[in-house]
């Protein structure tokens, strides 16, 4: 009867029904031909929102695992979560079955395939086991990443330590935080050194362990170590979404009693959905992804003490890790102000006015684009910033040496000071009115409440600004330290001091903790690794430090890849990998003060255009330096030059363009129909209210195929074609390159197509080119 109701609806959520003991009612009818299909249970559904919410997040990251215990038959409750822009996880589609083998399950992923034909997968987390893995694959493809949770790899060594190692404790220990090495090692070449030190040293130790460890974890690094998940995941490392979704369930809405009948847990679920729609709209409406996300990171930077903030150079600051003290991340600042038309991302709190994602970039490993790190810069700038009058501007300079705010506006100063005074004597009248409202009942009953809270905000934000959080600091020294406790820790039960006599240990409740600081340290001494430098030295003592020496000059400058005229060296191919270790950066920065983690150089672009040139013989490309010449309407009478005759013959010109030094755009010019198109990764342009650089890309591209190809201005149409748009703030030289390649092989623009996908795609066309001077075109 539910089922029916439920396929009369305009949308039906059911995806698989396949009763026990009865053919398939719903779905494929190849699943009575699976093996044992009459003892098959099977229903999986899916609302229309769920699967919205699938669409528009399932590129993130998908998180996929099952339970028990929900109903009376014991039937697994398989649950497919997203993670959506509250960092929050959204249950997609749910699965009950009596089976969870790959040929089932393969059945439910295909129906959610159907429903969302054009879904895109980047990353699947599961627990170890394989065959919701296999099926998924088996419907979606294998250019998909496999991660496993984190929390599973640390409870599955666990168990095996205390099985192949116990009782030794302390080998346990020892062997344990090695593995804690492995895992969070964010350096491959580094991670595999001590892969091969481990087996070296503990083989003779405890071969049973490190046998299992070869066999079952060595040969497949990819799906467990941190070293193989740099890039954007949605900052996801276990199926703690799921597992929150699961204790939800069964304490929150079963009260840990399973349902006698299986209508009674799908009523749940569709509950459960409701529920979590209406809260996922209420946080839009309200705007809370910016203030769980952006007002939290917020307040967390403002704390951060003055003292862990180092002036590096122009415009680059470092900071001292809260968490780690021997680390420092690098904060550099790109624009004085924000450089998008729309901006979504900004901190409205008074101590970081103006602060926004596009003004500043930081070498941390948050995911968020305004991480604490740069609140402290951007309020401690303003902090610092001392406003002068036009009069003496010329010859009074800012208290500190990183600030670059200025007033832009002259003003008289006698005249401001007046309008201060007359701002001030309002505020405390302001105030004294306040205090005559507070004795009213009205006002007791009803907004104490909230008055004292806005105070105390105000209070707050007066202290950040004026530099009182100083004084607040020396008040709360007195105060005795605080006891460092794990985010899911739970609250110790109180001891009681009934008796002096002790519990012996149980073997099946060892457990060792993470490494610290100096025992990672010893470990690597005792696998005979050199300590990293950042790890050795205090922060004061790394000012000598940061400089490169002379083998490690030529490391990053040398050129590495030879496209033609465009040399590449290491530090151009870093700039297609979207995310780069600390110490990578620093490096980096050292060579290349400009460089941004994300942001394609020139010479990767210009190489590449080069690349479709070369194989192409009907293709014209013009580099990003020529479009400056162009630009300036100066000459390329050497542009071609080694074509000769042969660019009558081309049909289709390819330029990247850069106009404001901080966002790339494609030209393109359709010879043959006479077209020059316009593509800017951010928008797709309508051609009846062109922005200004569109306008400025036609005038700019008609005159220069006027003096260099003979053909009239009038012939001329500008074209913006539909295409997909970046996901990010800075893959846009990436998508560039993508649209370039697409009119080449004369391809649509709109296939769905995510930035981590594209870069992967580009890293490896460009490392499969291997030409040398004697394949060059001369």
């Amino acid at each position: 009867m539910l089922t029916a109701n439920l396929e009369a609806e305009e949308y039906s959520p059911v995806l698989i029904y396949k009763p026990q003991g009865q053919n398939v009612v719903i779905g494929d009818a190849t699943i009575d031909d699976l093996p044992q299909s009459k003892q098959l249970f099977a229903y999986g559904i899916q609302t229309k929102e769920q699967r919205d919410m699938l669409k528009l997040h399932g590129h993130k990251i998908l998180c996929i695992d099952a339970t028990h215990g929900t109903n009376a038959y014991d039937f697994q409750l398989l649950n497919v979560l997203v993670v959506d822009d509250f960092h929050h996880g959204y249950p997609v589609a749910h699965f009950i079955s009596n089976k969870q083998d790959e040929k089932t399950l393969y059945y439910f992923f295909l129906a959610i395939k159907e429903r969302c034909p054009d879904l895109q997968l980047t990353v699947i987390m599961t627990d170890d086991d394989y065959s919701g893995w296999n099926a998924i694959t088996a419907v979606f493809g294998m250019e998909i990443n496999h991660f496993l949770c984190k929390w599973h790899v640390h409870r599955a060594w666990q168990k095996r330590l205390r099985q192949y190692v116990y009782p030794d404790q302390n080998l346990m220990k020892e062997v344990y935080h090695c593995l804690m090495l492995m895992l969070e090692e964010q350096n491959e070449s580094k991670f595999k050194q001590i892969c091969e030190a481990f087996l070296e040293r503990y083989t003779p130790l405890c071969e049973r362990f490190t046998k299992h460890f070869a066999d079952n974890y060595l040969n497949r690094p990819e799906v467990w170590a941190m070293c193989y998940r740099n890039f954007p995941h949605a900052g996801t490392d276990t199926n703690m979404f799921v597992e929150s979704f699961h204790n939800r369930l069964k304490t929150f809405y079963m009260k840990r009693r399973p349902n006698k009948r299986i209508d009674d847990l799908l009523h749940l679920l569709f509950k459960i959905e409701e529920e979590d729609y209406w809260r996922h709209n209420k946080d839009l409406q309200l705007s809370r992804k910016h203030s769980t996300a952006v007002l939290t990171r917020h307040a967390k930077g403002i704390t951060i003490p003055d003292g862990n903030v180092e002036v590096r150079g122009t415009n680059v600051w470092l900071i001292q890790s809260q968490s780690e003290k021997t680390t420092l991340y690098t904060i550099e600042k790109r624009s004085e102000s924000c450089v998008a038309d729309f901006c979504f991302e900004k901190c409205t709190e008074l101590c970081c006015m103006d602060l926004c994602s596009h003004m500043y970039t930081c070498s941390c490993l948050d995911v968020a684009s305004l991480c604490k790190h740069i609140h402290k810069i951007h309020s401690y700038l303003i902090k610092n910033c001392t406003i002068t009058s036009s009069s003496d501007r010329n010859n009074t300079h800012v208290t500190s040496d990183t600030l670059l705010l200025n007033t832009t506006n002259d003003f008289d100063e006698a005249n401001e000071a007046k309008r201060i005074l007359l701002k001030k004597s309002k505020v405390k009248e302001g105030l004294q009115h306040l205090l005559s409202l507070i004795d009213s009942e009205a006002v007791d009953s009803l907004l104490l409440q909230h008055v004292d809270g806005t105070i105390q905000q105000l209070i707050a934000q007066c202290k950040a600004v004026s530099g009182d959080s100083l004084q607040v600091q020396k008040n709360t020294a007195i105060l005795s330290d605080e006891v460092k406790i794990a985010p899911n820790a739970k609250m110790q039960l109180q001891k009681l001091h009934r008796t002096s006599l002790k519990r012996g240990a149980s073997k099946g409740k060892t457990v060792v903790s993470k490494p610290s600081k100096r025992q990672k340290n010893d470990l690597l001494a005792k696998l005979s690794l050199e300590v990293e430098e950042s790890d050795k030295l205090h922060p004061a003592d790394r000012s000598d430090t940061s400089m490169p020496d002379t083998e490690s000059n030529s490391y990053y400058t040398n050129t590495m890849l030879r496209l033609g005229p465009h040399n590449l060296n290491l530090v151009a191919l870093k700039s297609i990998e979207p995310y780069l270790s600390a110490s990578e950066l620093l490096d980096i920065h050292s060579h290349d003060a400009q460089f941004v983690c994300g942001w394609l150089i020139d010479e990767v672009i210009n190489g590449y255009f080069w690349m479709l040139e070369h194989f192409n013989s009907h293709v014209l490309y013009i580099p990003s330096t020529t479009m400056l010449v162009i630009e300036r309407n100066h000459s390329t009478r050497r542009l071609w030059e080694d074509r000769g005759e042969g660019i009558n013959d081309s049909t289709l010109i390819i330029a990247p363009w850069n106009p404001t030094n901080y966002h790339w755009l494609l030209i393109a010019i359709d010879i043959q129909n006479r077209n020059i198109l316009y593509l800017n990764p951010l928008e797709n342009t309508n051609t009846s209210s062109l922005p200004p650089q569109a306008n400025q890309a036609f005038t700019m591209m008609t005159g220069f195929l006027k003096n260099k190809m003979k053909i009239e201005e009038s012939e001329w149409r500008l074209v913006c074609p539909p295409h997909i748009l970046q996901e990010d703030n800075s893959s846009c030289g990436v998508y560039v390159c993508h649209y370039a390649a697409q009119l080449v092989k004369n391809e649509l623009l709109t296939v769905p197509a995510s930035a981590m996908l594209l870069r992967k795609w580009l890293q490896k066309e460009i490392g499969s080119c291997t030409l040398d001077n004697d394949n060059e075109k001369n």
